[in-house]
């Protein structure tokens, strides 16, 4: 599957939300063939190697760098920010009780925030019923 080149992302809402060091990072990685530590060492300037490794994978992690990434590889922003749910349940950011509220309210913003989502939201509701309780979350929910 072919990925999204850098003329697309940038007229995405992801990727204004980064900074402008953010948007090096992410440019300097795709374009280096996915070499993180060599793009944050040039947009950040770091002093040592070492501290770019370790900043860089840190720089991965962080969800908005994970969003626009996701949509370099083609995924949906649902997608990318279920996974950066499950990750930041994964390390105990979030509680199963927080993971619950979001499940309650993320169909209502969808509908007031998110346009021609409330079209699809009629589609899908007869499954609604169907749907599992947050103490049934798996893996498996979030992954692709």
């Amino acid at each position: 599957m072919a990925r999204k080149p850098i003329a697309e992302l940038k007229d995405t809402p992801e990727w204004l939300s980064l900074n402008e060091k953010q948007r090096k990072f992410v440019e300097l990685y795709i374009t280096n063939g996915y070499n993180a530590k060599a793009a944050y060492f040039a947009s950040y300037h770091c002093k040592n190697e070492h501290v770019a490794h370790c900043a860089s994978y840190a720089q991965l992690q962080r969800p908005r760098t994970a969003m626009i990434l996701h949509a370099h590889f083609n995924g949906t922003p649902e997608q990318s920010f279920l996974r950066a749910i499950w990750n930041m349940v994964l390390r105990g950011k979030l509680t199963p009780e927080q993971v619950e509220v979001m499940k309650m309210w993320g169909p209502l913003l969808r509908k007031t925030q998110i346009p021609g989502a409330g079209e699809e939201e009629e589609k899908s509701e007869p499954k609604a019923a169907e749907e599992k309780p947050a103490s049934s979350i798996r893996l498996s929910d979030f992954e692709d």
